[in-house]
């Protein structure tokens, strides 16, 4: 849905979206999950604080590069 929409918003609105980055975040999010149901513990708190700090890992690495995106633009304007 989120590809319909952005093909059909292309053809009224031109936004330039970084769709290479974008894509890396969707497929390296995939390859997180994908990768993290594949070991099998047991202990249901040693799994979901797991899957915490992968999450938290995820979204600190995302901030930092998009901290550097946001100061760049920051400082043009």
């Amino acid at each position: 849905m989120a590809l319909i929409s952005y093909f059909f918003g292309k053809k009224h609105y031109k936004i330039p979206y970084e769709t290479g980055k974008v894509a890396a975040y969707i497929i390296s999010a995939w390859v997180i999950v994908y990768l993290s149901q594949q070991f099998y513990v047991e202990n249901i708190w040693l799994k979901y604080s797991i899957y915490a700090l992968i999450l938290s890992t995820y979204i600190f690495v995302a901030l930092k590069i998009e901290k550097k995106n946001y100061l760049t633009l920051k400082n043009q304007s």
